[in-house]
């Protein structure tokens, strides 16, 4: 019965009648071993678990069985995680352009290196912290998409998609002799910061295209910090595609008041253009369009700006 929880099996002792009984019912020889006890109604009864003798012994079974369990289960722990076979010794990284290889694999290295949980390898596979290479890749640099891969036993791969630059950004800072420094900066189409330029590259095939936007007195800006207002980029990107379009005007920089509303934008001729985007987009550049070709025509060499701000109406000087 009783064989299925690692007990013994037992027989249960026959009844017998012999002298000893006649001798318990009339209550001789108490305290001897021999005598048998009573229950409460005073009849005679053989129970075998009251002589701890008759008790069933528990067999070691279940404990050897458990035992040798725990050990292979802490075996095997042990070596997925120490050896070194599962470590990871390749860092696969695919989809830069702007973003220096070296300081992704550096960065993703240093986070490996470091112990997890005080005393663990962290560059075992099965205990990689992904996640803050995660968190640590997107605080560093701007990206449009991430993905972080562990390929099986020892190998990472990361896959980025660098944000686009719409903007290039001039920050003018004050130093403390009085003389301004400029800061270069990537703009994205939200208006965040991807990255700081050096000044000595501004001028490469690569941000030739890109209208700069310049502005002073700002603090230094960080990566992913919003710098420009998302509605001012796409106007901004508006008027850097038809004002050529429609008048062959190139524009050199532009130029935003404090709530950047007010757009200055300055031509490769020197004079300005003042337009404003909570106005019609669209109406701005007629203005603009008809008022170069029946006014101005080509006399644009003492312009100073034409302010194309309100409707059906103009200014210049």
């Amino acid at each position: 019965m009783l064989r299925h929880r690692g007990y013994k099996t037992y027989h249960r002792p026959k009844k017998t009648n012999n002298w000893k009984n006649f001798f318990a019912w009339l209550k001789i020889g108490r305290g001897r071993k021999w005598n048998l006890p009573r229950d409460v109604s005073g009849k005679m009864f053989h129970n075998p678990y009251l002589n701890k003798k008759h008790l069933p012994t528990r067999t070691k079974a279940p404990r050897i069985k458990i035992t040798i369990g725990i050990i292979s289960l802490l075996t095997i722990i042990g070596i997925l995680t120490l050896h070194p076979y599962f470590n990871i010794k390749r860092v696969s990284i695919a989809g830069l352009e702007r973003i220096s290889y070296n300081e992704l694999n550096n960065l993703t290295n240093r986070i490996l290196d470091a112990k997890r949980l005080w005393f663990f390898n962290g560059r075992n596979y099965f205990i990689a912290n992904t996640n803050k290479i995660e968190k640590e890749i997107k605080t560093t640099y701007a990206l449009e998409d991430l993905k972080i891969k562990s390929s099986f036993p020892n190998k990472i791969e990361i896959s980025v998609k660098e944000k686009r630059a719409k903007l290039l950004l001039e920050n003018s800072l004050a130093q403390l002799n009085g003389e301004p420094k400029n800061h270069y900066y990537l703009i994205d189409g939200e208006g965040k910061i991807i990255q700081e330029v050096d000044a000595a590259d501004i001028n490469s095939a690569a941000y030739l295209n890109l209208l700069m936007l310049k502005t002073q007195e700002m603090e230094n800006l960080t990566i992913n910090e919003s710098a420009v207002a998302p509605a001012a980029v796409q106007f901004l990107l508006f008027l850097q595609e038809k004002i050529p379009a429609k008048t062959n005007v190139n524009i050199s920089f532009v130029e935003l008041n404090k709530d950047g509303g007010v757009v200055n934008l300055t031509t490769t001729e020197g004079w300005r253009i003042i337009t404003d985007r909570q106005n019609d987009w669209e109406k701005q550049i007629q203005v603009l369009t008809i008022f170069l070709r029946d006014k101005i025509k080509d006399k644009r060499n003492n312009l100073n700006y034409i302010d194309v701000r309100y409707e059906n109406r103009s200014y210049y000087q």
